[in-house]
């Protein structure tokens, strides 16, 4: 459901911003979340964010109701502002600079790329000739390793055939 309105953003920010001690402390335990409830009925919506902390794990899910969305959303950084916008994307069902997709397509050197999304390589493995055939990559982020597999489209071109947490 795309969101909009500037009433909405400002409360989500000054929400977020509030919180943003309580998501600081929780970063000391595991992953903090926020879990919150977005009221669209009337002139004037409602905005509820609380903090929830998982200590290893990441869930991300929103569901869309009755004139509201509620949603459990990780918190990556200390920064409000980061943490607002990365939200607001995906409340508003755009991907993440940093998602690695099935379907995909990257432009660049792998390494390079994945180094810039914010994965630590672990290991690679190239399958094909130059130009053509597949690299399987593993790698971390945030303290969750992934498996990926790209297929080699050309010179510095990727399509990611599939992405596991392991």
């Amino acid at each position: 459901m795309p969101m909009s309105g500037s009433n909405i953003r400002k409360e989500l920010f000054r929400r977020i911003k509030r919180a943003a001690k309580e998501i600081e402390d929780g970063m000391r335990y595991g992953v903090p979340h926020l879990v919150g409830e977005i009221s669209l009925e009337g002139n004037d919506p409602k905005v509820e964010v609380v903090v929830a902390v998982f200590e290893n794990a990441r869930y991300r899910f929103m569901i869309v109701e009755d004139g509201s969305v509620k949603f459990l959303f990780p918190v990556d950084g200390e920064s409000p502002h980061r943490t607002f916008m990365e939200l607001w994307m995906f409340l508003n069902g755009k991907s993440e600079d940093n998602r690695i997709r099935p379907g995909n397509t990257i432009k660049g050197p792998l390494y390079e790329v994945l180094r810039k999304k914010r994965f630590e390589i672990v290991w690679t493995s190239s399958q094909g000739s130059e130009g053509a055939g597949y690299a399987q990559v593993v790698a971390v982020r945030d303290g969750v390793r992934y498996n990926m597999l790209f297929e080699v489209l050309g010179d510095n071109l990727f399509r990611v055939v599939d992405v596991k947490e392991t």
